[in-house]
């Protein structure tokens, strides 16, 4: 049996926000998925079966910007970018070999290191670019290269003679990276009706995930180990396997598998996410990061990859679920961590974990995230160079998926009429549930606050509903309409009238400077903004772990709001015992400015007395 999505998308290009939504997703189009050299660049890797000597993973850039691109296109409906996306499949078609293979590694040293996690991403990024494509006969080719190049592994893996156990077919992460083709694999039985496919993923369910006496969802399920304790605590990869159990969930209905991934991502949200939305404080590995990210901490940290992953694993809960907490979550990671990684001054990059490392040209996302007195730009994760000197990371190519998927959910339609997620400005155009015409003229002060106004553009009087989620962290929200005031239920205010054209829904924010207080340490958020101090904008390099203490007045933190500066999105000044200010910022706008060297350090948590 399978369950649609409660919540869907508008029409592609039926959305057009004001500020960071839409300036961060432009700014990636224009600096990073345009470009047409770096997508064949991509392509010589499987040309070349680059990855076979190093053991690399090149063959995963193409299907991850691939993805990231779509989704973004969904959002734009940028007919350039269509375009050489367009061309960029076409060229990775072509290079497919008899046997059906589209792989990095040679034939004779295929199925070890990253080459089934390769793989899967040229079926996820093809199932993608489908989903985009208006070519029909270009469609068919897609599905039957995305067939012989899925029959091949159908055919080689497996506990049947000749075959090797897809676990055994990486010797890193005890296969998960490998059993994380789940979802792309059930996706594929989706769209053909193949049982050999079906028979193929559930196959890869039997094993768990790893290649272990425990099994991850049998883990998920009884729900007493947390996933920093698990076997193999790669976060990334973990949550990838998880898409996978609960696409299967989607498709036939088996109610332990969405038990087992909610059961996950709460352990996750509850031991490892961090303030900011991301988690692995120690490299990209689940680690406790809920308790440790007060900790300085040497290693690269809180890798862009698993934020991305993150918010696909809530963003296909929220829209099969409807829950608010899902789409609060991803809002947290889209605001802070993801916004914070992205390059907005095009800096070169280091492609060594240290300060001082060789530069590469810039790419558009950082990969790692500091939280306790640390910088940005100092690696560039999953880095692979080419022979000819081109290098790329991993991060980069995921990255854009995350921009593109917070203004997606932003506002979404339902059987019963749209749910509002998040009240950025803007202007939504789609279909009432009975088919008539309909604009959303969004306007206000989100995120920061004050009045919000969604004004009603009908053809004719339409009853359905329109539910505004409960901003999080705020102090007080209000909705009115034609004079009445309507309270929240799970999350949500639920309006359902029949609505008429110029009809506007009121809403009132207001938040205010929190304090969060962990190990003895003090963090501050304003609504769904995570604040920092930035050495740079203070303009000398201070010592930020110096301890202060805040002037207060009924116990609360004296402080002003100021005209936020440059790409800020909020500024502040809070008044300190001796008379001076500590200036916060939003995270997302903080360390972007690491060529400075001597000046480039941030911090999120403070020793506050």
């Amino acid at each position: 049996m399978r369950h649609d999505y409660i919540l869907n998308y508008v029409p592609f290009g039926g959305a057009k926000y004001d500020g960071k939504p839409d300036d961060v997703t432009r700014f990636v189009v224009k600096n990073q998925l345009m470009r047409s050299d770096d997508w064949n660049q991509f392509i010589k890797a499987y040309l070349n079966n680059l990855d076979t000597e190093d053991e690399g993973w090149r063959g995963e850039y193409w299907g991850k910007m691939m993805r990231g691109a779509c989704l973004t296109y969904m959002y734009t409906k940028d007919e350039e970018l269509y375009k050489v996306l367009t061309d960029a499949v076409v060229g990775l078609l072509q290079i497919q070999d008899y046997r059906g293979r589209i792989s990095t590694y040679h034939p004779d040293h295929e199925f070890y290191g990253w080459d089934i996690w390769s793989r899967k991403y040229v079926l996820t990024g093809m199932q993608h670019y489908y989903d985009i494509c208006r070519d029909e006969q270009l469609k068919e080719t897609i599905v039957k290269a995305l067939c012989a190049h899925l029959d091949y592994m159908c055919e080689k893996l497996g506990d049947g003679e000749g075959q090797k156990r897809i676990t055994l077919a990486s010797n890193h992460w005890l296969g998960v990276n490998s059993c994380s083709v789940l979802e792309p694999v059930l996706r594929m039985y989706d769209m053909t009706k193949n049982e050999r496919y079906k028979e193929f993923a559930e196959y890869i369910i039997s094993t768990g995930g790893i290649e272990h006496e425990l099994d991850l969802i049998a883990l998920a399920l009884e729900d007493k180990v947390m996933p920093y304790e698990y076997p193999e605590n790669k976060a990334y990869e973990t949550m990838s396997f998880f898409e996978g159990v609960l696409m299967y969930y989607e498709l036939f209905g088996k109610e332990e598998y969405l038990t087992a991934v909610t059961n996950f991502v709460e352990r996750v949200a509850e031991t490892d996410i961090t303030i900011i939305g991301c988690a692995g404080c120690t490299h990209e590995l689940f680690d406790h990061s809920a308790m440790v990210q007060t900790e300085p901490h040497n290693n690269v940290m809180q890798e862009t990859c698993v934020t991305v992953t993150w918010m696909r694993l809530l963003h296909r809960l929220y829209r099969l679920t409807g829950k608010a907490i899902y789409a609060e979550r991803l809002e947290q990671s889209a605001v802070n961590s993801i916004y914070g990684s992205v390059n907005t001054h095009m800096l070169e990059m280091y492609y060594q974990w240290k300060v001082g490392g060789n530069k590469i040209r810039p790419l558009v996302f950082d990969s790692y995230a500091p939280l306790y007195n640390g910088r940005r730009g100092v690696g560039v994760g999953g880095t692979r160079f080419y022979p000819d000197g081109f290098v790329y990371g991993c991060c980069a190519c995921i990255g854009s998926a995350g921009p593109a998927l917070y203004p997606l959910q932003a506002v979404m339609k339902s059987s019963e009429g749209f749910t509002l997620s998040s009240l950025w400005a803007g202007k939504i155009k789609d279909k009432t549930p009975c088919g008539n015409d309909i604009e959303l003229n969004i306007t206000g002060g989100f995120p920061i606050g004050g009045e919000i106004k969604v004004k009603l553009s009908l053809a004719e009087a339409e009853k359905f509903e329109i539910k505004i989620r409960v901003p999080a962290n705020n102090k007080k929200f209000e909705v009115t309409f034609k004079g009445k005031k309507y309270t929240a239920r799970n999350g949500y205010v639920k309006i359902e009238e029949e609505f008429r054209d110029g009809d506007v829904i009121d809403a009132n924010l207001e938040n205010a400077l929190t304090e969060v207080k962990l190990n003895g340490k003090t963090a501050f958020t304003y609504g769904i903004l995570t604040l920092a101090r930035d050495s740079a904008k203070e303009g000398s390099a201070k010592d930020l772990t110096k301890e202060l203490e805040l002037a207060r007045r009924c116990n609360k933190p004296i402080y002003e709001l100021c005209e936020p500066e440059g790409e800020e999105m909020i500024r502040i000044n809070v008044k300190l015992s001796d008379g001076s200010t500590l200036l916060l910022t939003d995270y997302a706008s903080c360390g972007k400015r690491w060529d400075n060297e001597e000046n480039c350090m941030m911090t999120v948590w403070m020793n506050v007395k």
